[in-house]
């Protein structure tokens, strides 16, 4: 997180539960953020989308309440499917 307080980051890459995590911290900023994008089609062995394991369709949505949805809202950030 400290190398995060000194730098601006482009572009990051996380698991959801990563993501929230380090928004939580205050190790990453969402001031400047404007896109997030969601790895929509990658499938498990089962053929689950991320949204369909049980295991982290709390943390995707735990991730967008952290202040990425309000800011999809205020029309500051926008939210793509990959």
């Amino acid at each position: 997180m400290q190398l995060l307080n000194k730098i601006v980051a482009h572009i990051g890459v996380g698991t959801p539960a990563r993501i929230a995590e380090l928004i939580q911290k205050d190790g990453l900023s969402l001031e400047a953020l404007k896109y997030v994008v969601l790895d929509w089609n990658w499938r498990d062995q089962k053929s689950r989308r991320m949204v369909d394991i049980p295991e982290v369709k709390p943390e995707m949505l735990k991730m967008l309440e952290t202040g990425i949805l309000q800011r999809c809202r205020n029309g500051d950030t926008k939210i793509g499917l990959f």
